[in-house]
């Protein structure tokens, strides 16, 4: 009492006071506050993803990807004491993908798909496959199929005049090597929608990652229209170009990849400038100064 005033003036008494509200709870006891807060600290949660129905959007150019995330909270011993259920979706456009390939390659674009969307069980890649097969342009259709043939331009020499897609030259002895490849036949599939995607891939730390990325890179390349398009990218031709520099002696798949993507350049003059400007013929000039160097 004595000594409760000087407190009370200096205003320590107040602090005091108002830090010892939280120690009490609503029925007064002392220290029951004071736990409730201890065991809200305590309390942790649990993330999970519950996947959903995979269903064609309504306009028929994507797939729309249901999941469910469970938010499940957990006491201090661990034990769940609450769990909350949030819808949501994604949406994965596939009508320019599919327009690109073959019916044959449906089933490697369906599992691209499944690897790179966490959403999607890999006990469901059967179910993607069926649903791209259905949305693509030859589906059910044999007479399309035969006329979309019939429309590819024929080009004995096996130059490029013009910015046509890729149509390899069929192969002399039946067999699925040399002329006859197409890129689906050794590159993953890639979407042009995806391709910041990829170029952020090459700044991963592993050499793995940054070859799936120029992989890509390097399928979108083999479609000659799309070559605008990545050329326009603001970094595509600076980062792949660094990238041969620095790590063409660690990864065989990285520099073939972007030598890959240099050559589809290549065939077009008017893409030389921005194959100068990004110093890609000097950085493949230094891998096969390395290479015949090794042999």
């Amino acid at each position: 009492p004595a000594s409760a005033e000087p407190l009370e003036q200096s205003g320590k008494l107040q602090v005091q006071t108002a830090s010892a509200e939280h120690f009490f709870d609503q029925s007064g006891n002392a220290f029951g506050g004071l736990h409730a807060a201890l065991r809200q600290g305590l309390m942790t949660s649990k993330k999970r993803i519950k996947p959903g129905k995979i269903e064609v959007s309504a306009d028929k150019t994507a797939l729309i990807i249901n999941y469910t995330t469970e938010v499940t909270t957990l006491d201090e011993d661990g034990n769940p004491n609450d769990v909350e259920k949030v819808p949501g979706s994604k949406e994965i456009p596939v009508s320019k993908a599919l327009s690109n390939i073959g019916p044959e390659d449906v089933p490697g674009l369906a599992l691209d798909i499944v690897e790179q969307c966490k959403y999607i069980p890999t006990s469901k890649t059967k179910q993607v496959e069926t649903l791209l097969q259905k949305l693509h342009p030859t589906w059910n259709s044999k007479v399309h199929a035969g006329d979309a043939e019939r429309r590819r331009p024929s080009n004995p020499t096996g130059t490029r005049s013009t910015m046509e897609p890729w149509a390899p030259a069929a192969s002399t002895n039946g067999s699925s090597r040399g002329p006859g490849w197409r890129p689906s036949d050794f590159l993953p599939a890639a979407n042009e929608d995806c391709l910041d995607d990829y170029a952020e891939a090459l700044y991963e730390d592993t050499m793995e990652a940054k070859a799936a990325g120029a992989k890509k890179i390097l399928r979108l390349c083999t479609n000659a229209p799309l070559l605008e398009i990545v050329a326009s990218h603001s970094m595509v031709l600076g980062v792949i170009s660094r990238e041969l520099r620095e790590n063409a002696k660690r990864s065989h798949d990285l520099t073939i990849a972007v030598t890959g993507v240099f050559a589809c350049f290549s065939h077009f003059t008017q893409f030389h400038s921005a194959l100068t400007s990004n110093q890609c013929g000097d950085a493949t000039m230094k891998v096969l100064e390395y290479e015949l160097k090794r042999r």
